[in-house]
């Protein structure tokens, strides 16, 4: 009949559902994407870069080449793979005048094995511990897995010295100021004439330090200073 013909003829004229081929994209513990049904001889279309902390994404690859998303069409399923850069974070170390431990590193990474910072050394001083130059936070070490630009202040405490202060001559006059102070601390020692006598200066073994009766300094080291006197005429 006629109508079957027509069916026949109508069914002969219609394509085919087209091939399609299922994209996976596996991010290597990165951010998820989704995949992509793509038809055959057609191109995939590049996804958003994934992101992954601690790493940089470089490209996708397939069967271990880099895929192409310009050049290259799709002609089976396919997983693409995302590779990654490290990325390298710097540690800055705040020595306030101090030296740094040589064996405390300047970089690290996500996957550096955890780092124990070693002690700085400062002349004079003895180191305390290291902080969080940001947060003021005691840091002893940077962890495996840790993340970021990191910058570090040594604090440090100044070694005790005895400062000893005496008179040349007890008739002729007085003295006070000594004590135990830290290294950086400021010191400050008194000479007090008697009557009939003026004061010639403080003295570091044969070397006068100062002129001036009151006398401050910054102490570095254990000192004895001894006040002269002269006399006053007139």
């Amino acid at each position: 009949p006629l109508t079957a013909l027509l069916t026949t003829l109508g069914s002969c004229g219609t394509a085919p559902d087209p091939i399609k081929h299922t994209i996976i994209f596996n991010s290597n513990g990165g951010s998820e994407i989704r995949s992509q049904s793509v038809v055959h001889g057609e191109k995939i279309k590049r996804p958003a870069d994934p992101t992954k902390t601690g790493y940089e994404f470089n490209n996708w690859t397939y069967k271990g080449e880099e895929w192409s998303f310009i050049g290259y069409t799709c002609t089976e399923d396919m997983t693409l793979d995302a590779n990654w850069n490290l990325i390298s974070y710097s540690i800055t170390y705040e020595l306030d005048g101090g030296v740094n431990n040589p064996s405390n590193p300047s970089f690290y990474t996500i996957e550096s094995e955890s780092i124990t910072l070693k002690d700085a050394y400062k002349d004079n001083y003895r180191f305390i511990k290291w902080i969080d130059a940001e947060t003021g936070t005691d840091i002893t070490s940077v962890e495996k897995g840790s993340y970021g630009n990191l910058t570090v202040r040594a604090v440090f405490e100044g070694l005790p010295h005895t400062i000893s202060v005496v008179s040349g001559d007890t008739t002729k006059g007085t003295v006070s100021g000594g004590g135990t102070f830290k290294t950086g601390e400021s010191v400050t020692v008194r000479g007090s004439a008697n009557n009939g006598y003026g004061f010639e200066g403080w003295y570091d073994g044969p070397t006068r330090v100062s002129q001036d009766a009151t006398y401050t300094f910054i102490c570095s080291k254990d000192l004895t200073l001894t006040a002269k006197w002269n006399f006053v005429i007139g």
